[in-house]
């Protein structure tokens, strides 16, 4: 019901109030922009970008630190001394206030542009470990100079960046620094009002009228009641309402005062955590048909179409430049949305001919997946996996955005790293391996991707990582590609160079067969959004 009404609010906020709302602040739920990426309230060239609230952002954190001084092992299976987990939980605030301090400088910062700004920040968050713990190699101004190298030996450094990893991931968020806060205790006050659902309210206006009480309620407290009282009969309330309002705002002040002055206390009460309900309602979108376009048609609007993805040099080099935050750039979101990007092309090119391209579509185009607990695991480890690849090559690993290819302008690539002009880093962090190292993953079968030649990494070049890493060195147009496997335990790597004649022979003809006689067709005249079966073929 929740991403029905704000759906809808999307969809109405141009008639109602002139306006595009093209950020929305949430919390965890991923739920409600799913629903809004796919409903595309203002047209497929408006992407609708997610804000999460800084307050669950470092909350998450602090919880997750929280877990990790509780641990006597770390991630690599070796002890951790009672002296560091009390060390850590007595850092946890610092950590937390460090994040804090570092947004509030960069938001102040008015001489440098936004992009310089969150670049900044995310190599503040990085570095805010350090700062805490008195490491000062790579510190600002105002960080510390102490030295603190045991728990890098003991592999609870290494913990402590998986979770700063997953701070790092909402860098733009932290750096907007708004939360929802207004919504959450707007809901906590309508809750009251309306009896948590449990009551059907619909009819004759009543849940509406509850809304409106609980918006004066949320504006001005207590006090609702002589205002209600005075609209409905003209005069002020009696004695006894008086004094209700006056207690209730007495209550309210020492409440307040209590959360600002008074020292913070244990929770008593457990919490009881209730897990997000499955959508009800509306869930089928109004579809407007209209008849498909002639066969005539589809050329005119697919050379159209295929005009509108063609880049000079300039621009390509310009798109990488400017998406190297990747998920946190709508140019990012937009530019790959109408293309095939590197991620799928094992998938693409694996397709027999016999396989109906239909299914594969939908997931390109509308599929709503925002990760589970694997990717989630890839993206807290990844950077802790780049800086020992970074130490074990001594090179300088730089961030990587969006690269198009300069003569087939649909096929684009984001690989997770740059080694100088040359070279790519692909890294992968299985959370299936996570308790092995690599060697033991791959001799159980736990990573089946790779095999070990004179114990050696060798990538199997029929696995879609494979078909991944050609097409990111076709279109990137650079000469190797180090992937790397990495846990906890370990990290193992291989230099792949690029095969031209692999590209030519198993993965162009693919790949543009799919895109041109399939995937282009939903682009420029979907099926899926007026509810009728896609395309699968001409």
């Amino acid at each position: 019901m929740e991403a029905d009404i704000i759906v809808e609010g999307f969809k109405n906020s141009l008639d109602m109030h002139n306006l595009i709302y093209n950020r929305m602040i949430g919390d965890g739920d991923s739920n409600v922009i799913k629903r809004l990426r796919l409903a595309q309230p203002y047209g497929p060239d408006v992407i609708i970008k997610k804000i999460e609230c800084s307050n669950h952002i470092l909350r998450n954190y602090i919880n997750k630190l929280h877990e990790l001084s509780k641990k006597k092992k770390s991630s690599k299976g070796e002890s951790v001394p009672g002296c560091m987990r009390n060390l850590l939980v007595s850092r946890v605030e610092r950590l937390r206030a460090a994040v804090i301090k570092a947004v509030k400088y960069r938001k102040q910062q008015n001489n440098i542009s936004y992009e310089d700004s969150v670049k900044l920040l995310k190599k503040d968050t990085v570095n805010s470990p350090n700062h805490v713990f008195g490491e000062h190699e790579n510190c600002s101004d105002y960080f510390c100079t102490r030295k603190n190298l045991d728990m890098k030996r003991v592999g609870l450094w290494d913990d402590i960046g998986s979770i700063r990893s997953s701070l790092t991931y909402h860098t733009e968020s932290l750096m907007f620094n708004l939360n929802n806060n207004a919504a959450e205790s707007y809901n906590s006050i309508l809750a009251k009002f309306v009896g948590g659902k449990r009551v059907n309210l619909c009819l004759r206006g009543s849940y509406e009228l509850r809304c409106n009480a609980a918006v004066t309620a949320y504006n001005v407290g207590a006090n609702r009641l002589s205002l209600f009282h005075k609209q409905v009969v003209k005069k002020s309330p009696g004695l006894f309402t008086k004094r209700y309002i006056k207690k209730s705002m007495k209550l309210s002040d020492s409440r307040r005062r209590r959360k600002l002055f008074a020292p913070s206390a244990q929770r008593l009460k457990p919490k009881i955590l209730a897990g997000p309900d499955e959508n009800y309602g509306a869930v089928e979108p109004d579809f407007v048909s209209h008849p498909d376009f002639s066969l005539s048609e589809l050329n005119d609007k697919k050379i159209l179409y295929l005009n509108t993805l063609k880049l000079t040099k300039e621009e390509i080099i310009a798109l990488e430049e400017n998406t190297k935050r990747q998920h946190e750039c709508e140019d990012w979101h937009r530019e790959r949305k109408k293309r095939l990007t590197a991620s799928v092309f094992g998938k693409i090119c694996k397709l027999r001919k016999t396989t109906s391209r239909a299914k594969t579509i939908e997931t390109l185009l509308y599929g709503t997946f925002q990760g589970n607990l694997s990717t989630k695991y890839g993206v807290e480890h990844e950077e802790v996996a780049k800086e020992q690849l970074e130490n074990i090559l001594s090179v300088n690993i730089e961030p990587s955005g969006l690269f198009v290819d300069s003569e087939q302008f649909y096929l684009a690539a984001s690989p997770d790293g740059l080694i100088g002009d040359d070279g790519l880093v692909e890294i992968k962090c299985p959370s299936s391996a996570k308790n092995v190292s690599p060697k033991e993953a791959i001799e159980n079968k736990i990573i089946k991707c790779c095999v070990l030649k004179n114990n050696e990494l060798h990538l199997k070049t029929n696995d879609n990582y494979y078909y991944q890493i050609q097409g990111a060195l076709h279109i990137s147009r650079r000469d190797y590609c180090y992937f790397c496997i990495w846990t906890p335990k370990g990290i193992l790597f291989e230099k792949i160079l690029r095969d031209d004649n692999f590209w030519a022979s198993s993965m162009e003809p693919q790949l543009s067969s799919f895109y041109m006689n399939n995937m282009i067709l939903e682009l420029i005249d979907s099926r899926y959004e007026r509810g009728l079966p896609i395309r699968d073929g001409l």
